[in-house]
């Protein structure tokens, strides 16, 4: 036994020696260089290997590829956080330390009528959820797909459960991602002066352009389906302002070089929005409006008085929804659309 644990503890030493030799190495890299890295290489996965393999029709170099993503989006996701030791609260969610302590709270409410309150809501909210449930995750890339090809094979009570299991899982991204109510108010009151003039410039475009495609969508759908995008936003968002503006922001912190902290911070919200209408090539339609909302959402990222990732969703959602129903923009994006085909 006493072999055994020293076995045990020495593999643990190791384990955290090796941790801490890497994340050594990554602190020594300016995050605006990694940012460069790791944009490079993804471009040279999609529109360079990835295009290779479906056109000459080669499985593992597909596989290679689709690999190869996977692994620099859970970078950009949660290793280049870890390694760096971000926080949740300082990116712009709520902490698990938070969240248990929002539990908490509701816990020590007095007033029963609170938790029918909260028990009504969620009870609404997954009927709503199951009434439309396809249109929820319409805008949703894959997850959309899959869920078309999956309810039409099974029966009713099998995708019942599937709906169910999907609620619950966006329940908890919810609980998650979206409960940072410290600066929801001037979160919400920054986005609505800078993020509701250029909705309105976009819907009114829509107006122009397709006034018969704004008046032909059903309220439920349009609600539905903004409220499923929400999601989808928070994947984008995630990988954009999450990780290329937080590089941007502390890389040019790091450097010195430009000591204005506005000018820093319009320049991360340019790399920002670069990057963000980069990834929506070839629309280019798409990708100009891609450029003006994430310089905007960049913005208000940069500053933690009005970091919320919640509002920068909602904002983000509703720009998709006017995108996509009333000025009829095809969301499709990448070198597949290129080719032909479809993920």
């Amino acid at each position: 036994m006493t072999v055994e644990l020293s076995e045990n503890a020495t593999d643990t030493a190791t384990g955290a020696g090796m941790v801490a030799r890497f994340r050594a190495k990554v602190l020594r890299v300016n995050p605006l260089v990694e940012v460069i890295i790791v944009f490079g290489v993804l471009m040279a996965d999609e529109w360079i290997l990835m295009p290779i393999a479906y056109t000459i029709d080669s499985f593992p170099l597909i596989v290679i590829g689709w690999s190869l993503a996977v692994i620099i989006f859970i970078w950009m996701i949660l290793g280049s956080h870890f390694f760096r030791k971000r926080g949740f609260f300082d990116l712009g969610f709520t902490s698990p330390k938070r969240l248990v302590m929002n539990l908490g709270k509701i816990k020590r409410w007095r007033d029963v009528w609170n938790y029918f309150l909260i028990t009504g809501t969620v009870i609404c909210a997954y009927i709503i959820f199951m009434a439309t449930f396809m249109p929820f995750t319409d805008l949703m890339p894959v997850i959309s797909t899959i869920n078309r090809f999956v309810i039409f094979q099974v029966g009713a009570i099998t995708a019942i459960f599937i709906a169910t299991g999907e609620f619950v899982l966006f329940g908890v991204a919810t609980a998650l991602f979206f409960f940072k109510t410290d600066n929801i108010k001037p979160s919400l009151k920054a986005h609505a002066k800078y993020g509701f003039p250029f909705l309105s410039l976009l819907f009114v475009a829509a107006l122009i352009v397709a006034p018969a495609k704004v008046y032909s969508q059903t309220f439920m759908t349009i609600v539905s389906s903004f409220l499923g995008y929400i999601y989808w936003a928070l994947f984008q968002q995630i990988t954009t302002l999450v990780y290329f503006n937080t590089s941007a922001r502390e890389g040019l912190e790091r450097s010195k070089r430009i000591t204005n902290p506005v000018a820093r911070r319009v320049i991360a919200a340019i790399i920002s929005a670069f990057l963000f209408s980069a990834i929506h090539f070839p629309a280019p339609i798409l990708s100009t409006i891609s450029f003006a909302m994430e310089f905007i959402l960049a913005m208000l990222y940069y500053d933690p008085k009005t970091r919320n990732i919640f509002v920068t969703c909602v904002i983000h959602a509703m720009g998709g929804v006017i995108i996509v129903f009333f000025l009829n923009i095809d969301l499709a994006v990448g070198f597949l659309t290129i080719l032909g085909r479809s993920p």
